[in-house]
Formats: C-alpha cells, structure tokens, sequence
C-alpha cells in the first residue's frame, strides 16, 4: 500500500511539472465592462505580458448563446456557428457568433494593443463577449486564452 501511494505521488508530481504553463503573465481587456446604447463604438486596451517565448498574434472577440440574450440569437442577421453539427443541428448553450478577428501586423509580447468593437446590432441585455488571444512561440503549437468583457446594451 505504501508503494503505491508513493507511485502515485511521483505521478501526480511528475505531471504538474509536465503541464504546460500558461503563454502569458497578465492578459486583460480594459474596460472590463461597461454599459452602452447599441450602435457605439467601444475603444477598448487590450494589456498583454508574455512570457516563456509567447508572442500575442491576434485577438478574435465572439459570444455564446448562454452568455448573450435569447433575443440576440434570434436575429436573422448574425451567423451562429453551431456547437452541434449533426445532421440537423439543434440549437446549443455553446453556439457562438464571432464578432471580431484580427491578426495583428506584428506580434506583441509586451504592451497594449488597441481594440474597436462595434456595438450595433446588439439586442438590449447583458452579454459576456468572450476575448480569445492567439499566442504564438516558436516551433510550438499555438497557446489561446480568453477574456472577458461584461458588456450591457441599454434600450
């Protein structure tokens, strides 16, 4: 019994210094939530601080159905990608809609980058719109990160 509690120690150990370790120090969007009309423009800072080699090479802002108001996904405007993709796809929590996606022209491991995300179109309600980093290192697969922007649109 108490081989194997010591085994199982060594793997547990052995697997956290295995885990890969998170590409960046600090990623946050600034302001982290805010409440506007819908059709405004919102200037927002995305502050980032790499670390291990990491390089911030784009950023994509998208919400989820469970993150958004119902009368929002029922525009006939937006494109869902659905979580679902069988045959006949049924409507999910995890169903997004991709707001923004942008490859900077240059990779940042240290600093700010400057966001614009338009509002209009947004129905009335609380949404959390989900901001996905693509960090890059060389010779290594890409590392994504999310954060999140609570965003309310007044009538």
């Amino acid at each position: 019994m108490k081989k194997i509690v010591l085994l199982l120690s060594f793997m547990i150990l052995g697997s956290l210094f295995a885990a890969p370790g998170k590409p960046y120090e600090y990623f946050t969007v600034d302001p982290a939530g805010t409440a506007v009309k819908a059709g405004k423009v919102l200037k927002l800072d995305a502050a980032v601080k790499c670390q291990n080699g990491y390089e911030l090479k784009g950023i994509s802002a998208s919400v989820t159905r469970r993150m958004a108001p119902a009368s929002f996904f029922a525009l006939k405007n937006i494109t869902i990608k659905r979580y679902d993709k069988s045959a006949s796809p049924k409507a999910s929590q995890y169903d997004t809609v991709l707001f923004y996606n942008r490859i900077l022209p240059r990779a940042v491991n240290n600093g700010n980058v400057a966001l614009e995300f338009n509002t209009a179109g947004l129905t009335p309600g609380d949404y959390a719109i989900a901001f996905r980093g693509y960090f890059i290192k060389k010779g290594e697969k890409a590392v994504y990160a999310n954060v999140f922007l609570a965003l309310t649109i007044c009538e």
